[in-house]
Formats: C-alpha cells, sequence, structure tokens
C-alpha cells in the first residue's frame, strides 16, 4: 500500500492501515510516531510542525486528501483542542 491510498483510506473510512512509518487507527494519523492527524466533526485537525521530509510529504497528503478543519504548529496544542471538542 502507498501512503496515498492510505490517506485516502483515514481519510474515507474507519479501517486500520498501516505503510513503514504511515499508520492509522480510523479516527487518528501517525507519522513516525508522530501524531498528524486526527478527525473531527466536519474534518480533520492537522499537526503543521514541521518535522522531516517525508513527515512534511503526509502532512500534505492529509491537505490533499482530507478537509482540514483546522492546523496547529504543535501536536500537543491540536491534541487540547480535540480534548476540548470531545467535553462540548
Amino acid at each position: 500500500m502507498k501512503n496515498k491510498e492510505l490517506v485516502e483510506i483515514f481519510a474515507y473510512s474507519m479501517q486500520v492501515a498501516k505503510t513503514g512509518n504511515l499508520m492509522t487507527d480510523g479516527y487518528k494519523l501517525w507519522s513516525y510516531g508522530a501524531l498528524i492527524a486526527v478527525k473531527v466533526p466536519g474534518g480533520v485537525y492537522l499537526n503543521a510542525h514541521k518535522y522531516s521530509q517525508t513527515t512534511s510529504r503526509h502532512q500534505n497528503l492529509v491537505r490533499q486528501y482530507c478537509n482540514v478543519v483546522a492546523e496547529f504548529e504543535y501536536e500537543v496544542e491540536m491534541v487540547q483542542a480535540y480534548h476540548e471538542l470531545s467535553t462540548i
């Protein structure tokens, strides 16, 4: 499976999938262990922190295939916003 296909799976289903350095549990997406996206109502939150060239490619795939409703500079900010959203 290619990374593009995995991001499409993340965007359009709730399936678990994994490539070499990219994985999803259906709700969250990790690149090299860094949480880069989480599903929220209406789209996804994106962790836009700069990691590596490869992770940047993964983040750009999320921008291309998912409805990014908010981008965060750091993973912790994204997780906090996600938790605040889920307590409403």
